[in-house]
């Protein structure tokens, strides 16, 4: 069936209303992913960043705990390595769940086999430990010194591997390097405690060296975040770590002078240094907490620089869908107005040439028949 003139008028208006429609979807459409990928973005990546964070604290803490009930023999130590391989096994699950970032998920494979490796050991040297003190009512962990060693490598690739994830899931922010800096506080300030507890069990002049190395990289993230931390909330956290900081380092310095100054039997005595012992460990942990809770402030100041962008992205997607839904009603208004004016007209035209038509067909066979000759008379 033929479409009229004003039909297909009004179907050109109505593809261009279609048209604006179409495109006005994929820029909403986009509008829409980039609000949420701002408005999801912070809360998952804050989680990652604080998970990896806590994993690498995690394992060393236990690795901490470990050594301090060898030597101690305090069975609340021993609980707390059970209860910081859950803690870290919880956040693992939380990271193998949400981490895409490739590298990072490769990552995650290494730490999943170190894990194992931590455990195993851990779990060996409590068990030797316990034999030992019922067989021979005491336990000498410079003999196990293999072991030791051992769980010290699989705890620090634990560690590592789960900063290096930290540092992969915050590489999007502004404040990369202050985000850096105050997850490494909780890495450098827990290498320390280790390498000063390994010397105190071992007597290694390497990790004498180690503990003064690692005080030293934890004193230069100090500075570099005292130059770039300004929000007064961050501000006093860091004061705090100032403070644990020079309070660790004066513990931990005394601890490697007093077995400088003699061990018995070729071990260090615990007991007589177990106060100094526990304020060291208390200002590790500290400094590991504080900065945990830095790292998470600081991308946590990303919200605002993001609740920005959300809303200047609201804005682009309410100016996308009136601009859309104006075209849409000008295109529809104007078919319509115009396709009805054109065709009001064309139909009077139309008109006025069939009414010519009309006039000029007597006319012309008028013409014919004079041309034919006279009209024939009347019969007689």
């Amino acid at each position: 069936m033929a479409v009229s003139i004003r039909g297909k008028l009004f179907l050109g208006f109505l593809a261009v209303a279609a048209l604006a429609a179409t495109s006005g979807f994929f820029g909403l459409s986009a509008s829409r992913q980039i609000v949420g990928y701002f408005e999801g973005g912070e809360s998952h990546f804050r989680s990652n960043v604080a998970a990896a964070t806590e994993v690498a604290s995690y394992v060393k803490r236990l690795e901490s705990h470990l050594i301090m009930y060898l030597v101690l023999h305090d069975t609340v130590d021993r609980q707390k390595v059970f209860a910081r391989y859950k803690s870290l096994n919880e956040k693992l699950d939380l990271l193998e769940k949400q981490v895409e970032n490739p590298e990072a998920q490769r990552l995650l494979e290494i730490i999943f086999l170190s894990r194992e490796e931590v455990l195993r050991l851990s779990k060996a040297l409590i068990l030797v430990h316990d034999e030992e003190l019922d067989e021979k009512n005491e336990f000498i962990l410079a003999r196990h010194s293999l072991e030791l060693r051992n769980l010290s490598d699989a705890v620090s690739k634990v560690a590592e591997n789960a900063l290096r994830i930290a540092y992969l899931e915050t590489n999007f922010l502004n404040k990369q390097e202050s985000i850096t800096a105050a997850t490494a506080l909780s890495s450098f300030s827990k290498e320390a405690e280790s390498s000063l507890l390994m010397f105190l069990s071992l007597g290694c002049e390497e990790d004498r060296e180690q503990f003064f190395h690692y005080n030293q990289s934890l004193k230069e993230n100090i500075d570099l975040l005292d130059e770039r931390v300004k929000d007064p909330k961050a501000r006093e956290m860091l004061d705090q770590i100032m403070d644990s900081e020079r309070e660790m380092f004066l513990y931990g310095r005394q601890l490697v002078e007093n077995r400088d100054a003699g061990v018995t039997n070729g071990q260090f005595d615990y007991h007589r240094d177990a106060e100094l012992l526990r304020n060291f460990h208390l200002m590790t942990s500290q400094i590991r907490a504080l900065g945990v809770d830095l790292a998470n402030f600081e991308v946590g100041l990303e919200s605002q620089f993001k609740a920005k962008a959300i809303e200047k992205a609201n804005n682009i997607t309410a100016l996308i869908f009136v601009v859309v839904l104006a075209v849409i009603l000008l295109a529809l208004s104007l078919g319509y107005v115009v396709s009805n004016s054109l065709s009001r007209r064309l139909e009077k035209l139309k008109n006025a040439v069939v009414s010519i038509r009309g006039i000029s067909e007597p006319k012309s066979r008028w013409n014919s028949r004079m041309r034919s000759g006279p009209w024939p008379g009347p019969s007689t």
